[in-house]
């Protein structure tokens, strides 16, 4: 077969020519990409019908001039086949070197077609030949599918047979795809659907940089992901619930907005700025930019690419799921933290790490903010009815007119249309209007009575049932409204005090520790396991002090220094 494959590349023609072409081995970066252009266009619509793809070396470049003849012949056959529209496997070389010629237009009229074609290869890649044959039930099966697996298997030898891609070779060719995406800079629906690393990296950024879509269960999710599960499980925060992720949500949508004319905003000084890097695309793949100098290509509302200098590059916000940017990240919702157990007079204060007055007045300004706003939705709503104050107007002037009506010189005062009243019929409307006004009185106290909203005193009542109505010592007071909560400290009793906080075994321990001895022959006569021991009490002192007061100094354990008098506070 060796034979054969020599006999064929002799022959004139394209795969001749490329083997002349290739034995003019390049090295550098741009020698290696002229060459691949100049070869693929030579080759861009040579088949092969002869060999079956089998398992080539691993290169570290790609390009035709790693490969033998051999492999190349194998290559061309596999190409024809994948072209043909069949769900043909091959390795890793094979698919990047079609990779390189799709990017490159190479066997594509535009990007468009282009970008449809590496959409099929990482297709093909995820589900080979192999697979097919066992997803496709008996009745569904294509002949070509079923015929090209009997010539793969009847052509290569059992230690070649094309091998899975691992999921890490799937990985980069999806990233030559997205790289593809970024550099051709389509329309956004595109780019959403193909940047997925860089999208399930900027997510949680684009929610924080620009939070003004995302309300406050969202952006408080988002913190929730990423901080420290200790953080967000303090008892503190537990117990304060809706107050607690309410201010801390709003908090982190100031910090965005938050800055003097000519300063940074405070999410860029606390969370990081944005700022450019060089980006890895196309990684030792051959590829001739179609772009022009200084071209911007806008991912997302936090990352853009730029091209400069004939380099890609990369402008974003510090990565949140990195171990630094979770740090920072951490700082703020500790301070948070730290803020509102002041206002509450919540047990012991944290020790302030951040020292960042803006950031600790925007939280006071949130926290009042929302108090306010949390009185006023549960205050009872105050509704006037006017047709029933008509009502009461018409009932009056019905009596007004049955009170005049009594008598004929009523009568006769009506017929001259005079609206004053007789001396002699003056007293007894009088005594008729008191009667009215001091049972409608007695009826509304009554009423606030029971309700608990008014206290009358003896004194009033008695005058009220001589029929004087409300006097000077007539007392009405209204009991002072529920506590709005503005600086409502937390019931220590329903919070638990840090006293009895640790266990007597603990408190020993500590003692211990206090005196300058390392604990370790108190932790073996108990028969515990030390670091358990230990991390059960930085847990319980994480709620008083906001951080570990024991910590290991290689044979046995030591107090923190920061710590030594917060500790002697606990014990006592």
């Amino acid at each position: 077969q060796n034979n054969q494959d020599n006999k064929k590349s002799k022959e004139p023609g394209p795969f001749s020519d490329l083997l002349r072409m290739t034995a003019d081995y390049q090295v550098t970066e741009e020698g290696r990409r002229a060459a691949f252009l100049s070869q693929a266009k030579r080759m861009e619509s040579y088949t092969e019908e002869t060999y079956a793809p089998s398992e080539a070396q691993y290169h570290a470049f790609v390009g035709y001039q790693e490969m033998d003849a051999r492999e190349l012949h194998c290559y061309f056959a596999w190409r024809t086949r994948f072209r043909r529209g069949e769900q043909v496997s091959g390795n890793m070389d094979f698919f990047l070197l079609h990779a390189a010629e799709l990017i490159n237009l190479i066997g594509a009229e535009d990007e468009r077609d282009a970008f449809d074609k590496l959409r099929r290869l990482v297709y093909v890649a995820e589900y080979p030949c192999d697979r097919v044959r066992e997803r496709r039930g008996h009745g569904e099966r294509e002949a070509r599918y079923e015929d090209y697996a009997a010539d793969l298997y009847r052509l290569q030898p059992p230690d070649s047979r094309a091998r899975k891609l691992s999921e890490v070779e799937k990985h980069r060719l999806e990233k030559i795809l997205s790289d593809f995406v970024i550099s051709w800079g389509p329309d956004p629906e595109i780019l959403a659907a193909y940047c997925i690393e860089d999208f399930d990296r900027e997510r949680d950024n684009i929610t924080l940089r620009y939070p003004a879509g995302s309300d406050d269960a969202s952006i408080y999710r988002m913190i929730s992901r990423l901080v420290e599960r200790r953080t967000l499980n303090s008892v503190f925060l537990e117990k304060v619930g809706e107050d607690a992720w309410r201010v801390m949500a709003r908090v982190f949508r100031r910090i965005t907005l938050e800055h003097a004319p000519g300063e940074e905003t405070l999410a860029d000084r606390l969370l990081g700025k944005r700022s450019a890097r060089a980006a890895a695309m196309f990684s030792w793949i051959p590829y001739e930019p179609r772009v022009a100098e200084g071209d911007v290509v806008e991912v997302s509302p936090v990352t853009s690419y730029r091209y400069q200098d004939g380099k890609w590059y990369r402008n974003s916000y510090p990565i949140l799921r990195d171990e630094a940017a979770l740090r920072r990240l951490n700082a703020v919702v500790r301070e948070c933290e730290r803020v509102l157990r002041g206002k509450m007079h919540y047990r012991r204060p944290l020790p302030d790490k951040l020292h960042d007055p803006r950031l600790v007045k925007l939280i006071e300004e949130e926290y009042e903010k929302w108090m306010r706003e949390k009185e006023a939705r549960n205050r009872p709503p105050i509704h006037v009815d006017l047709s029933k104050l008509n009502a009461i107007r018409e009932q009056a002037a019905i009596t007004r007119e049955r009170l005049l009506e009594g008598t004929e010189e009523g009568l006769q005062s009506r017929e001259q249309g005079s609206g004053s009243v007789p001396e002699h019929m003056q007293e007894s409307i009088l005594e008729y209007m008191q009667e009215n006004l001091q049972g409608h009185m007695q009826g509304s106290m009554q009423e606030k009575m029971q309700e608990g909203a008014v206290t009358v005193c003896p004194e009033a009542e008695g005058q009220a049932s001589r029929g004087y109505g409300p006097g000077k010592n007539t007392e009405i007071t209204r009991q002072p409204p529920e506590f709005s909560g503005m600086e409502k400290p937390v019931d220590e009793s329903a919070a638990g005090s840090s006293e009895g906080i640790f266990r007597a075994e603990e408190i020993s321990f500590l003692k211990l520790l206090l005196a300058g001895e390392d604990g370790k022959d108190y932790v073996r006569t108990r028969k515990v396991l030390g670091s358990v021991f230990v991390d059960a009490i930085n847990e319980k002192a994480y709620d008083e002090i906001g951080d570990s007061i024991v910590e290991s100094d290689g044979s046995g354990w030591k107090l923190v220094d920061d710590y030594i008098e917060d500790v002697k506070e606990l014990l006592e």
